[in-house]
């Protein structure tokens, strides 16, 4: 009887795998699309798996909704925009307990746009003129006050900021003139300028380019107890960024593979694809660090971006402090570790795909 226990808990073992793999609830704030093609490209060529993660993804109606699933660990990762984690500092609230710790959208991505041929050509031109948000209440808009009031313009009286909403309403009221400008997020823009719409994106001052948008963030616990799964993660996605520029076509077309209702039916198949990946690879310049991509820094983040972000949000009446503490906000220590993996080898993988 012994030895045939002893066999039964042999053949076990052989069949069992030699690990489990961690599973990671992955939160987004935002709809499937063309933005989101980093993350498709390491979910589909297995970077996650080579990381020993399963990654199950939920999505949620916007950031207000996903920080609470973040705070209770109901979502392990999440994607947010930083500015209601820095309010829950405010003095007299209880702070939620999640902090960043990869700096996905490096670069700020809420541009102001003109059709190509407007005559404005700087943010000072905008005086008197008329922009078109999705909403008054949408969290660009207190940025795009402070950049008028960097130059100059009273955003209450020397302006007027007009709510549109988005898709083509919005779209249509930009190509009519009845707003002068239009300031939405980078895909937007990119989807009117392959539409056929020419337009020229206003120059960003550099404080405000700094300013991170949505990126990964996680509960204080898990930072704390479980830093190897967040580098793992960091790691998978960064994998898919590589994939991405190395390959930008086969990008998309495995983002189409993985959510099939992002790929536009009927037109010409060769141009909806070229489109695509215009698209995408505007929002990846957005998201890639500079330099060499054997010595970028990947998910770093700098203070300027958070200083300048804390004083928007305080010269709006949002916030009453300054000297909320970044270190509970924020951190770099996972940084080093994203990089970690053989970039010749993804970038072979990538290129290989047809």
């Amino acid at each position: 009887m012994m030895s045939f226990r002893l066999l039964a808990l042999a053949l076990a073992l052989l069949a069992a795998p030699a690990w489990a793999r961690d599973r990671v609830t992955y939160g987004t704030a935002s709809r499937v699309g063309l933005a989101n093609s980093a993350m498709y490209m390491a979910e589909v060529m297995g970077f996650f798996r080579d990381n020993d993660i399963d990654l199950e993804t939920v999505q949620f109606d916007g950031t207000g909704v996903l920080l609470p699933q973040i705070a209770t660990r109901q979502i392990t990762v999440g994607y947010p925009i930083p500015d209601l984690v820095i309010l829950s500092h405010e003095t007299g609230r209880d702070p939620l307990p999640i902090q960043f710790f990869y700096n996905v959208t490096r670069v700020y991505n809420w541009e102001i746009v003109v059709l190509e041929n407007s005559p404005i050509r700087t943010l000072a031109d905008l005086r008197n003129r008329r922009i078109g948000v999705i909403s008054l209440s949408t969290g660009n808009v207190p940025v795009t006050r402070a950049m008028l009031r960097g130059v100059g313009i009273d955003p209450q009286r020397g302006v007027e900021i007009i709510p549109i909403g988005q898709g083509p309403a919005a779209v249509n009221a930009f190509r009519n003139g009845q707003v002068d400008a239009l300031n939405q997020f980078d895909v937007v823009h990119s989807q009117i300028a392959v539409s056929g719409t020419p337009i020229r994106r206003l120059p960003i001052p550099e404080q405000f380019r700094a300013i991170s948008g949505n990126s990964f963030a996680a509960h204080h616990d898990t930072i704390r107890n479980n830093p190897d799964l967040l580098r793992r993660f960091g790691r998978a996605y960064t994998m898919g960024l590589v994939a991405c520029e190395a390959n930008p076509e086969a990008c998309v077309r495995l983002s189409w593979q993985l959510h099939p209702t992002m790929r536009p039916t009927g037109g010409d198949q060769a141009r909806i694809l070229a489109d695509s990946v215009r698209i995408m690879l505007d929002n990846l310049a957005n998201k890639i660090p500079e330099g060499d991509v054997r010595s970028r820094r990947w998910g770093d983040f700098g203070e300027a971006g958070w200083r300048t972000n804390i004083e928007i949000l305080r010269e709006n009446g949002q916030l009453r402090r300054t000297d909320v503490p970044l270190e509970a906000i924020y951190t770099n220590a996972l940084v080093p570790d994203f990089g970690r993996f053989d970039i010749d080898a993804v970038i072979a993988r990538a290129r290989a795909l047809p």
